[in-house]
Formats: C-alpha cells, structure tokens, sequence
C-alpha cells in the first residue's frame, strides 16, 4: 500500500501513464473520502491481479491472505511544501515527519534523518550490534 500511495502521489501523478489503470484510479479517488477511496482500492481487481502475478514471480512461497506474514511496508513522500509524510498503512492517516529546507530532499542528510533514519538506528541497536532479525528493504521512486 505504502508503494502504491507514492506512486499515486509522486509529483501529483505526472508519472502515471495518461489513460492507464493507475491513472484512471487516482483520477477517482481525488475527489473520495478516505474510507471510500479505501473501498475503491481494496476493490480495484486490476491491483489484486497485478500483487498476485508478482508474488507468483517471486523464489519463495505465495502466503495466503490470512496469514501473518510479518512484514510491513512504509513510504515517505515529500510535498511541495516540503513538509515528509510517512505513508505507513498500520496507522489511520499519514504522519508528518517534518519539514525540508530549501534545496533539500528525501536522499540528502535532513531527509534521510527524517525517514529511514529511525529505522537504520534501530537496525544498528539490534541483539549483538548486528541487524539480526529485522529485515529492512529499501526502493526509491524519483520524479525526472
């Protein structure tokens, strides 16, 4: 969900394919309430197909949609105000992180501080020094 959030919101969808399904779907969900923009999504077909036809793609084992799988997705995004959102889909809203300066963005000090940084902290503080068991991976989308 956190992916999906950025991709739907990275420069206010100017990368989205004109007419694709993406693009169709953040056209209706502007103008939703959260809640109906969560049904919207939650019944969007082409998503389901496209999550099942990556994790069938992947080398381990597809979970059912009950289980627990222990893993969790966050993203952050950066407004044109420069104020950073966590998009975490445990929490009911998006959480502000705080504010950029001019100049900066999500990959310079202020920015890595304000996301990921938290999290590598914690990684570090982990049993023995090392990562252990917390597993920690990274994508970032960009705008051209």
């Amino acid at each position: 969900m956190a992916f999906l959030h950025c991709v739907l919101n990275l420069d206010a969808g100017a990368h989205l394919a004109h007419g694709s399904e993406l693009a169709k779907l953040r056209g209706e969900l502007l103008s939703l309430a959260p809640e109906d923009r969560a049904r919207v999504v939650y019944e969007a077909l082409f998503l389901e197909e496209a999550h099942m036809d990556a994790a069938r793609g992947g080398s381990s084992g597809v979970p059912g949609p009950e289980e627990d799988n222990g893993f969790h997705f966050l993203g952050f995004v950066k407004g044109s105000d420069g104020r950073v959102w966590e998009l975490n889909g445990g929490m009911p809203g998006p959480l502000e992180r705080g504010v950029l300066g001019d100049g900066e963005d999500l990959v310079s000090e202020a920015g890595l501080r304000l996301t990921v940084g938290d999290f590598v902290e914690a990684a570090r503080e982990v049993e023995g020094g090392g990562y252990g068991g917390l597993g920690v991976s990274l994508v970032g989308l960009v705008g051209v």
